[in-house]
């Protein structure tokens, strides 16, 4: 697919390379490769009417809809909010969660829920308490959880009036976990993407902790993929809203590492890196998001560039100025007001195997830092790079990559290029 667009270079910068960073780096390589408002009736004609009118208009917006790929029913988007508006980019749809075992796996699925289900519904909340060892998780008192509410709801009835939806599988980094970076992953999922994300054995947190290492993500990823394209009887009623041929594949650090090798797979046609590299050239996807951190200092800019002039076919990238590794989940956000993930840890002793505190608290801070991107703002802008491509190749909806302009306008998005 050629979108008609030409290479256009942002100025970024990059940092040294010291020799203790160094030996980090391969420290986590091989974890990597082991791994609305009111009318007034009463006025006419008058400002607050004008308002009304809006307000009306936009819920009528919401139900328009629009013929996606294979004759799919999508809801029409709304003009998306300007990106230094507050929030996130959100879609038409709310967003329900599932948790469920797929071929083995622990799996979160995020996916376009049925009109008003939500209403009255108390946003679901993950606890990362549940993610630490057994014998760890209760010397976190109940005061002090590091937990968050999800912009979804648990187990609303899934919106069969329209789809089927193209999935996206969502591969998580070292010590992460499949709720680790909810906030892009259901952003996606009210535009009409079903997201599956699962805790990958021997790198997920818990077995990062206890040193129990040696996860294959890739075929993590290949398991998930088959079971999305047979409709797995796993999924429940999710899998009446699947569609088994077009899909998406998208990971942080470690994860994005393993994206990087499944853009050859069947149906597979966008694949999103996250402070990572780019995608196997010898098994390119249609189109290739590769999303960095300026200053992340564990995944250099200067190789995530690197990764992504070696992907073929079409492709974007977009450096975060002042972003970290950690700017596309939420890990930041976790604990943040109590210290932060490693506070939290030294706080209440949970136990670290010796020698690796340095690596945790690397892995848990970096991005994390007073004066770099707040993760509300990364996560936005992750939103807006990636969702054009995802609804320009798999929703079918021509010229949406055309809203990437936003992004490249941005003043706190340091470098971009695309291309052909």
């Amino acid at each position: 697919m050629k979108f008609g667009i030409e290479r256009v270079v942002g100025s970024g910068r990059t940092t040294a390379v010291s020799l203790a960073m160094l030996a980090m780096l391969a420290m986590l390589a091989m974890l990597a490769v082991a791994g609305c408002g009111s009318e007034d009736g009463g006025q006419t004609g008058t400002a607050t009417d004008a308002a009304a009118a809006d307000a009306k208009a936009d819920a009528g917006a919401k139900t328009k809809e629009v013929t996606g790929c294979g004759g799919s029913k999508l809801l029409a988007l709304q003009e998306a909010p300007g990106l230094d508006d507050a929030g996130m980019l959100r879609g038409p749809w709310a967003v329900g969660a599932q948790t469920l075992t797929i071929d083995g796996l622990t799996v979160e699925v995020w996916y376009p829920a049925a009109a008003g289900s939500a209403d009255g519904v108390a946003a679901k909340r993950y606890d990362l308490r549940q993610w630490l060892p057994k014998a760890e998780q209760s010397k976190i008192p109940d005061a002090e959880a590091p937990a968050l509410d999800c912009d979804c709801y648990s187990d609303l009835p899934p919106d069969t009036t329209h789809g089927p939806y193209p999935a996206i599988v969502f591969i998580h980094g070292t010590a992460g976990f499949r709720a680790q970076s909810m906030a892009i992953c259901t952003a996606w999922a009210s535009h009409g993407f079903v997201v599956v994300a699962a805790d990958h054995p021997k790198i997920v947190l818990q077995d990062a902790l206890a040193l129990n290492l040696g996860a294959d993500q890739p075929g993590d990823a290949r398991r998930l993929l088959d079971a999305l394209r047979t409709k797995d009887a796993a999924f429940g009623p999710l899998a009446a809203i699947l569609d088994p041929q077009r899909f998406g594949v998208s990971g942080h650090s470690a994860g994005g590492m393993a994206t990087g090798s499944l853009g050859a797979e069947a149906g597979v046609q966008v694949a999103i890196p996250m402070a990572a590299r780019g995608v196997d050239p010898a098994g390119p996807a249609t189109a290739t998001v590769v999303l960095g951190g300026i200053d992340d200092s564990t995944v250099q800019w200067s190789a995530t560039v690197e990764g992504y002039e070696k992907t073929v076919g079409s492709k974007w990238l977009v450096g975060l100025q002042g972003a970290g590794h950690l700017a596309f989940s939420d890990l930041c956000r976790f604990g943040a007001d109590k210290g932060g993930l490693f506070g939290i840890a030294k706080t209440y002793g949970i136990t670290m195997p010796p020698g690796t505190e340095p690596l945790f608290q690397k892995l848990a801070s970096d991005g994390c830092g007073e004066g770099q991107m707040a993760p509300e703002r990364s996560a936005r802008l992750s939103v807006a790079a990636s969702l054009p491509v995802l609804r320009q190749v798999l929703q079918c909806q021509a010229g949406a990559a055309a809203a990437f302009a936003a992004v490249e306008a941005a003043a706190d998005v340091g470098e971009v290029r695309k291309a052909p």
